[in-house]
Order: C-alpha cells, then structure tokens, then sequence
C-alpha cells in the first residue's frame, strides 16, 4: 500500500511548519532587548516622569518633560527607532 498525494501534502506542511518554528525559537533565543524609554510616577507632581535612554558614556536616563501618561506617550513613544528619539532632550 503506498502513500497518497493529499498525505505527502500533509507531511511536508507539517515538516515546513516545524522548520518554521525551529528558525522562530531560534530568532527569539538570539534577541536581546534594553529599555530606552521609561515613564514614572511622581505622587508630588501628580505626574508621570518620562526619561530617556542615553547612550554616550556610562548609559544614563536624561529627564524630559513630566505630564499624563497620554500626552507623554503621545508625544515620545513615536520617536523609538527613528534618529528623532535621539533628539529627545
């Protein structure tokens, strides 16, 4: 009895799928992340506090402008990957 085409189909998208997910975990496995924006709660100014990653010397925050969650992520999270964010003063 031999195999039909519908099954060998079925093997190789099983077989693409699992070389698929292998390259994937792979990928993952090999990416490494750092925060670059962070945003604080003052409860004296009633505000968040958002800084930015800086990456000359010794990899400080710099202090940029404080205010709602909303009007700061607006104003900043739109800079990541793009020369902008380091413009960010």
């Amino acid at each position: 009895m031999g195999i039909t085409v519908a099954e060998l189909k079925k093997l190789d998208a099983y077989e693409a799928a699992q070389k698929l997910k292998s390259a994937y975990e792979s990928m993952v496995g090999r990416l490494s992340f750092s925060p670059i924006l962070r945003f604080t709660w003052d409860g004296l100014l009633g505000k968040y506090l958002v800084h930015r990653r800086c990456f000359k010397g010794d990899l400080d925050w710099l202090k940029l402008s404080p205010g709602t969650i909303g009007v700061v992520a607006n104003k900043y999270i739109k800079h990541i990957g793009r020369e902008s964010f380091f413009e960010l003063m």
